[in-house]
């Protein structure tokens, strides 16, 4: 990222964890830093979902100096850390993961290498905004909408796949947590309700981004 150095690798733990690193020669005063260093923090609050069925990992995000000479809104600065966010959650869980259980679901009912591939293209969707971003340029706009809409469909797909038969979701769930050494007593609590709820939150997440960018069309006309 032209913004930020991002270093990252798996845990063994049941959750993320996160470092902002602002260096002095970004800004001198502690002030400055701490005020940046909330803002990302803010960001990856708001822009971060976990769900059961995710890899975690430990992220590390360092800004670089050319962060000062941004203009990018706090929205903006959201936008981005979930696509870096989402695109190192994309390696790991899918595109590295050929057991990750949504391939496994989709293999279920014989789509596995439709649904890599749709990951994959889901994946160069999401570096294609990144940079996109900075560019600032007409096609950023289509390419950042392409991306959260074809992210909706893929989500909206795996949902309704889930809900045809929730049990073998509940049985692929199981076992990952299993292979990985995890307490299973969190499965009890995974019930279609419970799955819907956090489905529609992250939808919800997914939506209010998609209309972020659409009101956001002046910002990829670069002058």
């Amino acid at each position: 990222s032209r913004l930020f150095i991002v270093r990252f690798i798996k845990n063994n733990e049941q959750f993320c964890r996160y470092r902002v690193i602002v260096s002095k020669k970004i800004y001198s005063k502690a002030v400055s830093r701490n005020h940046l260093r909330r803002q990302i923090y803010e960001a990856i609050r708001i822009s971060s979902h976990s769900d059961e069925k995710k890899t975690h990992f430990d992220l590390i995000l360092i800004p670089k100096k050319k962060i000062q000479k941004t203009s990018f809104s706090f929205g903006i600065i959201i936008l981005q850390v979930f696509l870096i966010w989402s695109a190192i959650k994309l390696l790991f869980d899918t595109l590295f993961n050929f057991d990750s259980l949504d391939l496994q679901l989709l293999a279920v009912y014989g789509l596995y290498w439709a649904g890599y591939f749709l990951f994959v293209g889901l994946f160069i969707l999401n570096i294609a905004s990144v940079y996109s971003i900075y560019t600032r340029k007409k096609y950023g706009y289509a390419i950042v909408i392409s991306y959260f809409v074809f992210s909706i469909f893929l989500m909206i797909l795996l949902f309704c796949l889930s809900l045809q038969n929730f049990d073998i979701v509940k049985q692929l769930a199981l076992e990952s947590r299993v292979d990985r050494g995890l307490s299973i007593d969190a499965i009890d609590f995974i019930t279609p309700f419970v799955f819907s709820i956090t489905f529609f939150i992250i939808l919800t997440v997914h939506g209010l981004l998609l209309l972020y960018v659409f009101f956001k069309k002046s910002y990829f006309n670069r002058v």
